[in-house]
């Protein structure tokens, strides 16, 4: 498993900085090696929730779910955005495949939305991210 990434700051699902103890925004660089369940987040958080081609510099690293968008949720539907997120996690090393297991589920009845969950092997028990997409408009929501 890698450092996740080499972001300057740590930030929220809506783009937000977050702040440290101190208060000042919270620098990856400052930030010490034992968080890593918080650099795991933000690593896959950075990625997972970008559209494709959104980071000029490195087209092939985003998510890309909107490709996603419109479809009824199959089986198979729900094995393309596993691979898809699995793909951009481990692409460049910023993941070791044999660390992550990634499942997606579908909400349910009534709904057009799956839930994407992300474990991470060596950083938590629990899941490291949890989100649900909407298959409809493409909103993500982090739930934890």
């Amino acid at each position: 498993m890698s450092q996740f990434g080499n972001d300057d700051f740590f930030f929220n699902l809506g783009g937000d900085f977050i702040l440290g103890p101190d208060g000042d925004i919270l620098d990856l660089d400052k930030a010490s090696q034992s968080d890593s369940l918080i650099r795991a987040k933000q690593a896959i958080t950075h990625r997972v929730v970008c559209e494709r081609n959104g980071w000029r510099l490195y087209p092939s690293i985003c998510g890309g779910l909107e490709q996603f968008l419109g479809q009824p949720i199959t089986p198979e539907l729900l094995k393309g955005i596993e691979r898809q997120v699995n793909y951009v996690l481990t692409l460049d090393g910023l993941f070791d495949v044999k660390d992550l297991a990634i499942r997606v589920f579908d909400m349910g009845a009534g709904t057009e939305a799956v839930v994407l969950t992300i474990y991470v092997k060596g950083v938590s028990d629990k899941p490291v991210f949890v989100s649900s997409f909407d298959m409809q408009n493409g909103q993500i929501s982090q739930v934890i």
